[in-house]
């Protein structure tokens, strides 16, 4: 995949490393070795409507960017009793947000300190300012939830992955009939 910088035109490094890094990511999100018993239960309507919100919530703390193209899907999780009824799962969302390029590198800043003070741990933070491109990733110390924020091969948006943490599906509850 080749990836090249907006301004210059010449190959990204951070570009070519960009799939990787998504697919590291997509790959740890299943947390092997988690122990079901132990987990949150919650309905994936639930999860996802949390994932939207955190969503929501990256696009406005980057300075009122506009989210688009969302993408938000579920996948089974990995545990220790071998659990593979697909209930044990996370949820994934992937979006865009529109952001002009003049300022994303303030955007990049303003989502790394707002997850800082929140408690979050930021686990990677490269920024190219003579590229105008980066990488940020946070993980949720609570719940194991992560996301990354990401430039892309487009000017004007960042790429931000949600994964939620595991969590046991259960059926939502139906109301009682009358």
């Amino acid at each position: 995949m080749k990836i090249h910088c907006r301004k210059t035109g010449k190959p990204s490094r951070l570009g070519f490393l960009l799939p990787f890094v998504l697919l590291a990511i997509a790959a740890c999100a299943g947390k092997p070795g988690q122990n079901a018993e132990n987990l949150r239960i919650a309905t994936d309507a639930e999860v996802r409507a949390e994932v939207q919100e955190l969503a929501n919530q990256i696009a406005n703390v980057s300075g009122k960017g506009r989210l688009a193209r969302p993408d938000v899907n579920s996948s089974e999780c990995d545990n220790d009793e071998g659990d593979t009824s697909g209930a044990v799962k996370y949820i994934q969302g992937v979006y865009n947000i529109d952001i002009p390029a003049a300022k994303q590198r303030d955007a990049f800043n303003s989502v790394r300190e707002h997850w800082q003070k929140m408690g979050w741990k930021i686990t990677r933070n490269d920024f190219r300012q003579d590229l105008n491109e980066g990488v940020l990733s946070a993980k949720n110390q609570g719940d194991s939830g992560n996301f990354t924020l990401s430039s892309t091969t487009s000017a004007d948006s960042l790429a931000v992955i949600i994964h939620s943490g595991c969590f046991r599906e259960t059926q939502p509850t139906t109301p009682p009939s009358r």
